[in-house]
């Protein structure tokens, strides 16, 4: 050995360096790429307009940190495993080397402007997509792992969706979306598909990718949601302030979706939102928000980013909003939930606020909401859940992970230690995945009992007061983060009775209208009330200080006290003393009261006081009928009302007049004395019949009429049917008339309604649809008789229906209409001389039994695909299928199927 030394040692110097050129060859081309790298960094973070610039910025520590991050990149790339199968699904993009070149032209307009042409291998096909770069960070575009938008082929969408993104993850674990995805719908929000795949380019491994679905319509369609308005919110100029004007002006919010192509410029709805949010007064956004904010969703929504530590959704990017047209409420979509802060944690509780989440808080009872959102999030999502969950996703995508050689991640830390104008990205090892990992598992664990801590932040005390005769005042003060439901005030006197009562105006005296929240006899001195008061603290702006203005803002909200005031009455003697028992809002936990002799008020805070906000109305019952009634102009019953309609009501009603229920319906009439709702005149239709909301569920209607009736808005609500139900359940007609509507396209209108029955009716002279229903489940439609529909009899959108012992005579178009994922089970009925006796398409499947019959019609069953989202057309499924003297028994095209076993066919 120290022979072979020796000898190498006196090897001459020519000989030397043509040894050590190829050492000297692959450390040239490393460093050569370490300032490809270092340039590209420096150049996109400021453009320079002419070389000299670029040069001048030189800095050779940087020089040498790029080439360091090539030299590892290119060592692991040289000792990478092979990829090996597994469980995770392959996709291979292949695309023309020229249009991979314009792709790469100019950086990043290039990549964005144009589709180019590609083939896409999934799932065992090979599909025809348009394909180019996508997202608005350099670390989709810049590097070599680029992030892709693909097109599927009009009219051949891939697993329903016409556009798609491939993206490449901009974190070290990867994991953050899918799981934070994973919660989102599990708790109902709408949410992307995120999942991870393998992806080839060319036949070259490109590296681990995560599908990601767009926000789009067949989004909406996956969770059984109308097509409506989408907005996207991300990006805004800044105001002289150094505020985005994202939440202050409608016009940066850009339209992503509508419900149909003539709503596409219509922007109402998110005028209506901006102007509410930048509405000085909180009673005014109370009041918006309760009527066209699904305050629900959006509390799940906020639990979910304060669970991780969320600082995505800030002033001025990444929300996602869906306006849903039948519901006519605001919903958040899920979008990018990446980037958890585990280790930051604000004294507000949120990482990041907003002006929506700001207005939302300035709403105790909405704040409370959102905490109690979160403490089910704490409970079900435990640090020992949260490993398993992100163990899982380690174990099942670290094979392709090891693999990829071209994987990278954005350094912060780095970017920030070399004075880098922006982040950059960089090559990660597996040691430092794994790191990540660790951290990430360790660090929500801090969180989670952090989160414990802060929920359990509840404080209140209490003071007394005697007055003058034997009244006393109980003040209340509630601080913390989180409210307290007081459950029982225990008053010592020598008075037989004692009365509490709310002091709402806090005036230290018993006005007209205060509520009496209880009142008891006293037993051997003592009265315990029981009583059920909720108390919230409220919230206060505090400076966030200087940093990322532009993102979170200037100001932070912490916990600040509310004081609550009660009057104590007493039969005849004084209050000796008073005692509060209560508990935790949100865990439920008991909260020790302090009883304090010096009060110090709480001083005014920014949110709310929740007793200066209007009382709900008490629930009242109003009876119409019998008789004649006419209506001249519209009415709207709120959720607190019951409505009775009597037997023999026979209301007229002017043109364009409409009713709008919120509250149940009880219109029960009799064979001999029906209910009748008809037009002043039958030249001028008058508007709808509208139930709304879940205020609503149990209504029941018999022997009821409705004639000449339209359509109209309510509310930001297009109600397309003479009779119109949105969002409800547990509703039953019986014996019921449908006759002629005008100008809209329904005479009776279902949707998002459960457990809807309708029975022994009659349609008769639909304009168009005479029954249409739309995303609703568990109806049963039985022993009714459909005449002269103009257009189809029934007409089911992403519905599961029975119906059963029905005739359909001369429908225009279609006897029953099963479109978009409905599902059908048609028994006993018949279906005479319709255009189409029954058309299933678009995913949608139908079970026809064998006593229903297709007679006369110009075509039995008709099964295609209609709509370009969906991939499949429909199914058909029959023991015996009965067709007779229909010029066409079933036609069909390839994309559906049709299973019946026989087929009974006559001319006659």
């Amino acid at each position: 050995m120290n022979n072979a030394f020796s000898r190498l040692w006196r090897i001459p110097l020519r000989y030397a360096v043509w040894l050590a050129l190829p050492l000297q060859l692959v450390m040239f081309w490393v460093a050569h790429r370490g300032w490809v790298q270092y340039e590209r960094a420096m150049s996109f973070a400021a453009p320079p307009t002419t070389v000299s610039e670029k040069l001048s910025s030189f800095n050779t520590e940087r020089w040498r940190y790029f080439t360091r991050q090539e030299l590892r990149r290119s060592f692991y790339r040289a000792v990478a495993p092979k990829l090996v199968a597994d469980d995770l699904e392959f996709i291979e993009l292949m695309i023309d080397g020229r249009h991979l070149g314009e792709l790469n032209r100019d950086l990043p307009e290039s990549g964005k402007t144009t589709f180019f042409p590609a083939v896409l291998n999934i799932g065992g096909r090979s599909e025809r997509v348009k394909t180019r770069y996508m997202g608005d960070n350099h670390w989709h575009w810049l590097y070599p792992q680029k992030s892709w938008k693909v097109k599927t082929k009009a009219g051949n969408p891939i697993r329903n969706r016409r556009l798609f993104n491939l993206k490449n993850p901009p974190t070290i674990g990867v994991f953050e979306d899918e799981v934070a995805n994973q919660l989102a719908t599990d708790l109902g929000l709408i949410s992307p598909t995120i999942h991870p795949v393998k992806m080839l380019v060319n036949g070259v491994y490109a590296g681990l990718y995560l599908w990601w679905d767009i926000a789009d319509e067949s989004l909406l369609r996956r969770y059984r949601r109308m097509p409506g308005s989408i907005y996207s919110g991300d990006g805004a100029p800044f105001d002289s302030d150094d505020m985005s004007r994202l939440f202050s002006e409608e016009q940066f919010w850009k339209k992503d979706g509508a419900r149909n192509a003539e709503s596409a410029a219509d922007r109402r709805d998110i005028q209506m939102l901006i102007r509410a949010i930048n509405d000085d007064s909180p009673q005014a956004f109370r009041a918006f928000a309760d009527d066209y904010i699904s305050l629900p969703q959006f509390g799940r929504f906020t639990a979910i980013d304060r669970l991780l530590g969320g600082q995505h959704h800030d002033y001025s990017h990444n929300h996602k909003l869906y306006f849903d047209p039948y519901k006519g409420k605001f919903e958040p979509i899920e979008w990018d939930f990446a980037f958890w802060r585990l280790g930051e944690r604000k004294p507000g509780i949120d990482q990041s606020l907003n002006p929506l989440l700001l207005r939302m808080r300035q709403q105790p009872e909405y704040e409370l909401a959102i905490q109690r959102e979160l403490h089910g999030l704490t409970t079900r999502v435990t640090p020992e859940w949260m490993e398993k969950r992100i163990r899982g996703i380690q174990e099942r995508i670290r094979p392709a992970l090891e693999s990829d050689g071209y994987r990278d991640a954005r350094l912060s830390g780095e970017s920030s230690k070399m004075r880098l104008p922006r982040e950059h990205c960089a090559f990660y090892s597996n040691k430092e995945f794994d790191r990540e990992i660790d951290n990430q598992i360790e660090n929500y664990g801090l969180r989670h009992n952090w989160l414990g801590r802060r929920l359990s932040d509840s404080v209140l005390k209490s003071h007394l007061v005697s007055m003058p005769g034997t009244d006393a005042v109980l003040s209340l003060q509630s601080d913390g983060l989180v409210g307290q439901v007081v459950e029982e005030i225990v008053v010592t006197t020598a008075a037989t009775t004692v009365s509490l009562i709310e002091d709402r105006n806090r005036n230290s005296m018993v006005d007209d209208g205060e509520r009496v929240v209880a009142q008891i006899a006293a037993v051997d001195g003592v009265a315990k009330l029981g009583v059920n008061e909720l108390l919230l603290p409220g919230l206060k702006k505090v400076s966030r200080g200087n940093e990322y203005v532009k993102l979170y803002g200037k100001v932070d909200l912490v916990p600040a006290p509310i004081d609550y005031r009660y009057m104590v009455q007493t039969s005849g003697a004084k209050v000796d003393s008073v005692a509060v028992k209560a508990r935790n809002a949100v865990t439920g936990k008991k909260v020790e009261v302090e009883a304090v002799a010096g009060w110090i008020a709480a001083e005014a805070c920014w949110s709310c006081h929740p007793w200066d906000i209007a009382v709900a109305p008490e629930p009242r019952t109003v009876v119409i009928g019998p008789g004649d009634i006419v209506m001249k102009e519209s009415v709207h019953f709120g959720p607190e009302t019951t409505v009775l309609i009597k037997p023999g009501t026979r209301v007229k009603l002017a043109g364009g007049v409409c009713i709008e229920f919120q509250g149940k319906v009880l219109a029960e009439g009799r064979e001999d004395a029906p209910i009748r709702f008809n037009a002043v005149s039958p030249d001028r239709p008058w508007g709808v019949f509208a139930l709304h909301g879940q205020g609503t569920a149990g209504s029941r209607f018999q022997h009821c009429e409705w004639r000449n009736g339209s359509k109209a808005e309510l509310r930001a609500v297009a109600r397309t049917g003479m009779v119109s139900i949105i969002a409800t359940n547990d509703l039953v007609m019986s014996n019921c008339f449908i006759g002629r509507n005008f100008v809209g396209d329904d005479a009776l209108h279902w949707g998002y309604l459960t457990g809807g029955q309708i029975r022994d009716s009659k349609f008769e002279g639909a304009r168009s649809d005479a029954f249409d229903i739309d995303i609703s489940e568990e109806i049963l439609i039985e022993r009714c008789h459909f005449v002269s529909s103009g257009n189809d009899s029934i007409d089911l959108m992403t519905s599961k229906a029975t119906i059963s012992d029905c005739v359909f005579d001369d429908a225009g178009d279609k006897g029953i209409s099963v479109g978009e994922s409905s599902r059908l089970e048609l028994r006993g009925s018949r279906l005479n001389r319709c255009h189409i006796g029954i058309e299933i398409k678009d995913g949608s499947f139908a079970d026809v039994d064998g006593e229903t019959a297709f007679v006369g019609c110009t075509t039995g069953v008709n099964l295609f695909r209609k709509n370009p989202r969906y991939s499949d057309g429909g199914t058909l499924v029959a023991d015996e299928l009965s067709i007779i003297g229909s010029k066409n028994t079933v036609t069909k095209d390839k994309r559906s199927t049709v299973n019946v076993k026989r087929m009974i066919t006559t001319k006659d």
